[in-house]
């Protein structure tokens, strides 16, 4: 399996979940505005802490890592989260905006 397979695998299978559940991605994301609200941090930190935390969580095929700023400081790359595929082992890294752009379920789509 390549990098690109394992993203579209990926994107159908997140997109099958928050279909079948809208609550969660809902919740989460209402969270993560929520905590915006309260705390010091970005709206795209926490999103992207977020978003990595619903895949550990939820999606038990894969693994995700949040390496944003850690790895990236210069933001030389952009990739926000690392994502492994636990049975093909093949990782592959993404923005938080990718996943979210590919699935349809951008915070103002949800219903």
């Amino acid at each position: 399996m390549t990098k690109h397979e394992a993203f579209n695998d990926f994107v159908v299978r997140f997109k099958h979940l928050i279909t079948k559940n809208p609550n969660l991605i809902k919740t989460t994301l209402s969270n993560i505005f929520t905590m915006r609200l309260i705390g010091n941090k970005t709206h795209g930190d926490l999103a992207e802490i977020g978003i990595s935390e619903f895949i550990n969580q939820f999606m038990y095929d894969f693994s995700s890592v949040h390496v944003g700023k850690e790895l990236y400081r210069a933001k030389e790359h952009e990739e926000d989260i690392k994502i492994i595929n636990e049975i093909s082992k093949v990782d592959f890294s993404v923005l938080k905006h990718t996943a979210m752009d590919r699935c349809g379920c951008q915070p103002t789509k949800i219903q």
